[in-house]
């Protein structure tokens, strides 16, 4: 039985991309390095599984293409062209960026060392400021979704697709009400609950659970299933630090923005990415002025769930 997603390596698209090898893939389609036949460069080429008929699935694909066209910053991989193939199945055309995931880096490493988690934080808060002011939400961050350049540390967030264009209206959100659209772990509760009125701070709420993840080695809630997790992001406080990493208990700074980021009501969030920049600065200098000395970071224990669709 073939795969349902067709191999593809050495397929030359709109004549300027040969597919080389297969680099991963998801639910929303298969990515492959790809070489430009005039230049000197390499691009990752997103194709979405072969037969895929489904237009929700098709929208949301065109969502990604149209979403990362727009953005242009240092903290975000962008789109450099989108087409279709001689089957007509839809690509993207994306910066390749070389290095490792964040849950790479952090089922590897385990939780990382305070100032190397506010300097990623910080870059992700940077990049997302970027979208936002686009007009685009995010909607599914996440450590798969960030990826940790190898030259140079830099943070890239990826995968837009499904984003939220706001001005596109009903036509720009691909969720029926009811049904929550993301990755059950990092979903913020009125994401959860599959409200139609979504806007940045599902981000923000995504980030604090990355933050809490990052300076503790843990998911803040453990579950045995989506349902149950549903339940702890709808109802459950978030777990003090001192209660999951007591080398971090000192730094109220840094577990008050956390906790702020995880609030369960949306207003009780920062309000932009732009203000998560600026306490992230203030954690830093606070951290910088005590003086605090490193501390051995613990084993990463991954209690996430995957699933891409889960009905709330």
């Amino acid at each position: 039985m073939r795969d349902k997603h067709d191999r593809l390596e050495g397929t030359v698209l709109a004549g300027r991309f040969r597919l080389v090898r297969c680099l991963g893939q998801g639910a929303m389609g298969r990515v492959y390095l790809a070489h430009h036949l005039r230049l000197p460069r390499r691009y990752a080429i997103k194709i979405l599984p072969a037969g895929v008929a489904d237009r929700t699935v098709l929208q949301r694909f065109a969502n990604e293409a149209e979403a990362a066209s727009r953005l242009h910053h240092p903290n975000v991989a962008s789109v450099v062209d989108h087409g279709t193939t001689e089957r007509g199945v839809p690509y993207l055309v994306m910066e390749l960026c070389e290095g490792e995931t964040l849950t790479a880096k952090l089922e590897r490493n385990g939780a990382l060392p305070i100032a190397e988690a506010l300097d990623l934080l910080r870059q992700i808060a940077l990049g997302l400021d970027h979208a936002h002011g686009c007009g685009l939400i995010h909607r599914d961050l996440k450590p798969d979704n960030v990826m940790i350049e190898a030259d140079d540390g830099r943070a890239r967030i990826l995968d837009f697709g499904l984003a939220i264009l706001p001005e596109l209206g009903d036509a720009g959100r691909f969720t029926a009400r009811g049904v929550a659209i993301g990755s059950p772990a990092f979903m913020a509760p009125e994401q959860a609950r599959g409200d139609r009125t979504l806007d940045a701070r599902v981000d923000l709420f995504a980030l604090g659970v990355m933050m809490f993840v990052m300076v503790t080695g843990e998911m803040p809630f453990a579950a045995l299933d989506v349902p149950e997790l549903m339940r702890h992001i709808l109802s459950t406080p978030t777990p003090a630090f001192v209660d999951r990493a007591p080398r971090i208990a000192a730094m109220p700074d840094v577990e008050a923005l956390c906790h702020r980021l995880m609030a369960k009501d949306r207003n009780d969030r920062p309000a932009t990415a732009a203000e998560v920049v600026s306490l992230i600065d203030a954690a830093i200098a606070a951290i910088a002025a005590r003086k605090v000395a490193p501390a051995r970071p613990k084993r990463f224990a991954w209690f996430g769930l995957r699933t891409d669709v889960q009905p709330s």
